[in-house]
Parts: C-alpha cells; sequence; structure tokens
C-alpha cells in the first residue's frame, strides 16, 4: 500500500460511529496531516470541529478501537492478496468522483493504474 498512513485513517474513520462515506472525505481534507493514533486524530478532530456539518462525538476509547479494527481488516486484506486505496490517491479515483456518491475506499487485486 503506496499511502498506507492515509487508508489506515481513512478505514479508521470509516469505523466511527455516524460518520458515513462523505463526512469521512470532510475530514479527510481538512485534516493537515493522517493522524496514527487514537490520541491525535482526537487532536486533530478537535481542530476542524467547527468547520463539520456536524460533529463526530467519538471518545478516545472509540478513537482507539477505530484504529485496531482498522489495522485488523487491513492485515487481512494483506494476507489474501486485496489491495486498498482510497479517495484521491491514485489516477483512478477521478473516473470515481464522477460517481454521485463515491466509495470511501476501494479494494482490488492487481496492479493499480499508476504501477504499470
Amino acid at each position: 500500500m503506496s499511502n498506507y498512513p492515509l487508508v489506515r485513517l481513512t478505514a479508521a474513520l470509516s469505523r466511527l460511529a455516524g460518520v458515513g462515506p462523505a463526512m469521512a472525505l470532510d475530514v479527510l481534507r481538512r485534516l493537515k496531516s493522517h493522524p496514527q493514533t487514537g490520541a491525535e486524530l482526537a487532536d486533530a478532530l478537535c481542530s476542524v470541529k467547527g468547520t463539520l456539518k456536524r460533529p463526530i462525538t467519538a471518545t478516545g476509547a472509540d478513537l482507539a478501537s477505530a484504529f485496531s479494527a482498522a489495522d485488523q481488516m487491513l492485515e487481512k486484506c494483506n494476507q489474501v492478496g486485496i489491495l486498498v486505496t482510497v479517495a484521491g490517491s491514485l489516477p483512478f479515483w477521478e473516473g470515481v468522483w464522477q460517481i454521485p456518491k463515491p466509495p470511501l475506499m476501494l479494494f482490488y487485486r492487481g496492479c493499480s493504474p499508476d504501477s504499470a
């Protein structure tokens, strides 16, 4: 995975209650870094809190659990040869943005278009 911190963060955000793809994309666009722990994500969410349409009400334990679940999911994908990419990280995403409600993450096998 070429952009593992972003993939991991996106997977963790997708695990939080009340955070759908649109909100996760909004958060990702506003963050200036890719937090990799529950505490870092809590700080980052506080920094963008006033700019979100609605607040994310996750506790520190929720955030740590989200990263743990993301790690488990990504490890399972890795074990069976499934690659994961997230919004905006590969050229083929340009076509995906044409979809009215694009997916937050894509799971695939084989080579990505930018690795050919």
